[in-house]
């Protein structure tokens, strides 16, 4: 580790702090298949046929092509995890935009 100007990390004192380590923040992501094809993570699960897929087709015609599952399953994760539920509700276009 070293500080933005290439000169050795030191404790408050000014002597060299001991054996200065990176922390791991978090532990590293992995893909399937899928995700790699895509270039995404997290939308194997909501691809056409898998678990979470949706039964609703965000594109007119079949999936031919990677590209067009992969945008379907990119929108069907959007749907399900973003969408803002409450109009249902109470119907109020105002009160939506507000909550959003």
């Amino acid at each position: 580790i070293q500080n933005a100007d290439g000169s050795a990390v030191t404790t408050a004192d000014g002597s060299p702090m001991p054996n200065p380590m990176p922390l791991r923040l978090y532990a590293p992501t992995s893909r399937g298949a899928f995700d790699a094809r895509c270039g995404t993570f997290g939308t194997e699960a909501y691809a056409p046929g898998s678990v979470n897929a949706c039964s609703e087709s965000f594109f007119l015609g079949s999936l031919d092509t990677d590209f067009e599952k992969c945008l379907q399953a990119i929108d069907c994760r959007m749907n399900r995890e973003m969408r803002v539920k409450g109009y249902d509700t109470h119907g109020d276009a105002i009160a939506t935009f507000v909550q959003q």
